[in-house]
């Protein structure tokens, strides 16, 4: 079997995520007093070299400026920053290969977190006002290595006024004001399955990327159950995790790194978690099972979900399986945030398998060992990909004019990328001896 990891095994980090613009810098035609005009906007090609270059320079800050995957030249290039330490930086670098790709570097200036603090704080803030009125977002170009303001009418007068405040840090493309996000990504209350969960703690640059599952009661409480991964907790504790609806760059129209829906944080509290993580995995063997399921309170919620491969079509959760039941030979569907999802899944084992993995997170966001059952479902079409993010989605089979919900995405076989084929999930039922009387709502 191979090996498996859970979809949000390690956080995300802002330096680690910014992609590749299509187009280079054109030269201002009046010299440097502008800002410079950059090409297309960014965009992913392939995913799997994508992710293969994230996990490159994974904890590598701050010695780099981020990366740029080329599938026309079939380059990766990891931005190095001149006068760091980039000696470790270098030595993974010189000894990674990635099939069909070529590893390279490129000197740069400044550093990922640098750029990043300049497009989500220094030019929002520092900008002239008759700049702010025309901006209507900003990105972190890592070829370039620049931010890009992005104008709804480009002028000379902007371009010099923004080249006068920053530098050669920025330049500039012009950029319709976008209308508002649909669906997933701004879900209002009451609170549906599959809408993007964004998760961060306080005095970290990185963030968790997770999806809502189903809502459900639970000591009076009602709550909205996603992955427990997602808000994993150690013997030192549970993190002052905060959680918020909203888009990851690219989602929804959204042209930052991340977009809040509402306030950051309002989204709701972690009320439960049993997913705990243990400093080795000898301790992990011996203490109970962990079970992959968390429940958010603090926002009201409703018996909705987004349907698989839509990111506005809804349905109504109708039903539930019994808490004991198998769903061995279930027919499922599954909901995230990441790839909205889809249908055609079957369990195809007997029962749960059971897991051991070691997540590994930049602190303070937890790292240690688990031991987790998980069920297994196949999709005939292997071309379907579940992907980092989706953790928490909620897995459903139709029933009716509604749906049965089954229970939260949890695991697939990534085998070294973001992506995978294959559905774990955890059944709602596994959580029903740990926490008495917790039940799905229903239509």
């Amino acid at each position: 079997m191979r090996k498996r990891r859970s979809f949000t095994a390690a956080t995300l980090a802002l330096a680690a995520v910014l992609l590749l613009p299509l187009g280079g810098v054109a030269s201002a035609a009046s010299g440097d007093d502008m800002a410079p005009l950059a090409g297309p906007p960014a965009r992913i090609d392939d995913p799997r070299a994508q992710s293969f270059a994230v996990d490159l320079i994974r904890g590598m800050d701050p010695a780099t400026g981020g990366i740029a995957v080329d599938v026309a030249t079939r380059t990766i290039t990891v931005m190095v920053v001149r006068g760091r330490d980039t000696a470790a930086l270098r030595q993974r670098v010189a000894a990674a290969h990635y099939t069909g790709y070529r590893i390279k570097t490129a000197d740069v200036t400044y550093d990922a977190a640098y750029l990043d603090d300049l497009r989500q704080n220094a030019i929002w803030r520092q900008a002239p006002t008759e700049v702010l009125d025309h901006v209507v977002g900003t990105q972190v170009d890592t070829r370039l290595n620049r931010v890009v303001v992005i104008l709804d009418n480009v002028t000379s007068e902007l371009r010099r006024a923004l080249r006068k405040q920053f530098g050669d840090k920025v330049a500039v493309r012009r950029g319709e004001r976008l209308e508002p996000m649909s669906g997933r990504y701004t879900d209002p209350s009451p609170h549906s399955g599959g809408a993007r969960l964004i998760i961060g703690i306080p005095g970290s640059i990185n963030y968790g990327l997770c999806s809502a599952g189903f809502p459900a009661t639970y000591n009076g409480n009602r709550v909205m159950v996603t992955a427990g991964h997602c808000l994993a907790y150690t013997s030192a504790g549970v993190p002052p995790y905060e959680i918020s609806n909203g888009a990851w760059n690219g989602e929804g129209g959204c042209v930052s790194i991340v977009c809040w829906f509402g306030v950051q944080g309002d989204y709701g509290h972690l009320y439960q978690t049993r997913f705990k993580l243990y400093a080795t995995q000898d301790e992990a063997d011996h203490a109970p099972e962990s079970i992959d399921i968390a429940m958010i309170a603090g926002s009201a919620v409703q018996p909705v979900v987004y349907r698989a491969e839509s990111s506005v079509n809804t349905s109504q959760i109708v039903s539930n399986p019994g808490s004991s039941r198998s769903p061995s030979g279930s027919n499922l569907c599954v909901s995230g945030a990441t790839t909205w999802g889809h249908c055609g899944y079957v369990v195809v084992l007997a029962g749960p398998i059971t897991l051991r993995n070691h997540i590994v997170q930049q602190a303070p966001w937890p790292s240690g060992y688990v031991r987790v059952d998980v069920w297994v479902a196949l999709n005939p079409d292997t071309s379907l990909l579940l992907c980092n993010g989706d953790s928490g989605g909620t897995v459903y089979g139709h029933f009716g004019t509604g749906e049965m919900v089954y229970g939260v995405a949890v695991d697939t076989n990534k085998d070294g990328t973001n992506c995978g084929t294959q559905l774990g999930f955890t059944y709602w039922g596994q959580a029903s001896g740990t926490f008495p009387g917790y039940l799905p709502i229903i239509a």
